[in-house]
């Protein structure tokens, strides 16, 4: 079990939650987060909240993910709110998913253009290629944050929770941050010498 200090959990100030009802919620979201993460978190920022607890309206809400708390706590008589979220929720799937649908074809495109560059001189396909690459980087790297600062959505015995994608528990996660950039730089790389 992941002990968090005091300090690092904050309640609103219309919460009617008792300490018991705090206690179940951390207990649920201690299922869900990965605690190498928050501890990395606590220590880098150790006077920014990690829980918040008890949020109830819209205005609150965008303070606390305006100041970056991973774990948020929507109240469970605010229906409308948890709705809302629900569907931004679902949106920013969609987004995320023709964010990263366009990005794997641009990679795609890429490599087949590694194989059609035998028509061009050494030096002009692999200036391009070595910029194409950089630049195509980046854009991956933006995508991968974007996709690890959204909120996702939870809800469980009526309970709504809002978790950031970069402290949840996930294997999906550590494919996305570790595997896939090292595929894509080993099998460039064995392309572009092959070539050379």
């Amino acid at each position: 079990m992941f002990d968090i200090p005091n300090k690092f959990i904050v309640s609103s100030r219309l919460s009617t939650l008792d300490s018991q009802d705090i206690l179940r919620i951390l207990q649920l979201v201690q299922s869900k987060w990965d605690e190498n993460t928050l501890s990395k978190r606590m220590r880098w920022y150790p006077q920014t909240p990690i829980v918040c607890i008890g949020i109830s309206n819209p205005q609150e809400l965008e303070r606390v993910i305006h100041d970056n708390i991973p774990v948020i706590h929507i109240q469970e008589d605010c229906i409308a709110l948890q709705r809302v979220q629900e569907r931004q929720d679902r949106y920013q799937n969609y987004i995320n998913n023709l964010l990263w649908i366009g990005t794997s074809s641009a990679w795609y495109l890429a490599g087949h253009s590694i194989k059609r560059a035998k028509i061009l001189e050494a030096d002009r396909w692999m200036m391009g290629l070595c910029g194409g690459t950089a630049c195509l980087s980046l854009w991956t790297y933006y995508v991968i944050l974007r996709m690890k600062q959204h909120y996702r959505f939870l809800k469980d015995n009526g309970r709504a929770i809002l978790i950031r994608k970069d402290v949840i528990r996930s294997r999906r996660n550590t494919l996305m941050q570790v595997l896939i950039p090292f595929w894509a730089l080993v099998g460039y790389s064995v392309e572009a010498f092959n070539k050379i």
